[in-house]
């Protein structure tokens, strides 16, 4: 299997170029073979240096896992990290978020990963909590926060709580993540993700209208979702 991490020409000048080296070799490592039997010494073979190089970067496999799931999903979490909404419609930033979101759930490297720790979780419990602190977890905060921003400033009625945000986040999954997850489907095209996310955003309102008044709310009701 190809590594999920850009590959690039190799430069053993500084330790970024070094670090750059030992993901992309245990991205494949890890891909390939699972986390239980990828060794810290298979790796430093692989790297062709002495382990005190990878030991100083890395401590442990552990270690090393963790900044491969950071890695994995660094470009479309940056996405969801820095989203601010434009504001100008509560129909639209929920469908913007919601497209933001199901970017980075559904990118082919976060999938691959996922499946990777489906696998290896009942034997090593340890790489679903790392998994889930790098990963999952900072993406449920990073919606948390836009969605509430989002409520702010449209005034939803309903109070803001973790169950809201889980509501939205499986409104946005449910099309699509389990069935790519388990390899029923190919990757859904940028148009379905809108797509999803545009009906996800209309039902999340059903449940948490805004506080609108009736001209506002005919406005909201004119906009629709997009078929």
């Amino acid at each position: 299997m190809k590594p999920v991490l850009p590959s690039g020409r190799r430069r053993r000048a500084s330790p970024a170029d070094r670090r750059r080296d030992i993901l992309r070799i245990a991205a494949a490592a890890f891909l390939d073979h699972g986390y239980a039997d990828v060794s810290m010494a298979q790796i430093s073979a692989e790297l062709g240096g002495s382990k005190t190089t990878l030991y100083r970067l890395f401590a442990s496999k552990a270690d090393l896992f963790a900044a491969f799931v950071r890695e994995v999903g660094e470009a479309p979490f940056a996405a969801l990290e820095g989203f601010r909404p434009a504001g100008t419609s509560l129909v639209r930033d929920l469908e913007a978020l919601g497209e933001v979101y199901l970017d980075l759930a559904l990118a082919p490297a976060v999938i691959e990963v996922s499946r990777l720790v489906v696998a290896e979780s009942r034997r090593h419990p340890d790489i679903a909590r790392i998994f889930w602190e790098n990963g999952p977890g900072q993406v449920t905060t990073h919606l948390d926060r836009n969605l509430a921003g989002i409520a702010a400033r449209h005034a939803l009625a309903a109070s803001w709580d973790e169950l809201a945000v889980g509501h939205f986040k499986a409104l946005c999954d449910m099309s699509f993540h389990e069935q790519l997850l388990w390899g029923v489907i190919p990757a859904p095209a940028a148009s379905e993700r809108a797509r999803v996310a545009s009906r996800a955003a209309v039902a999340f309102l059903a449940a948490y209208p805004p506080r609108l008044s009736d001209p506002e709310r005919g406005a909201l009701t004119a906009s629709g979702a997009r078929d």
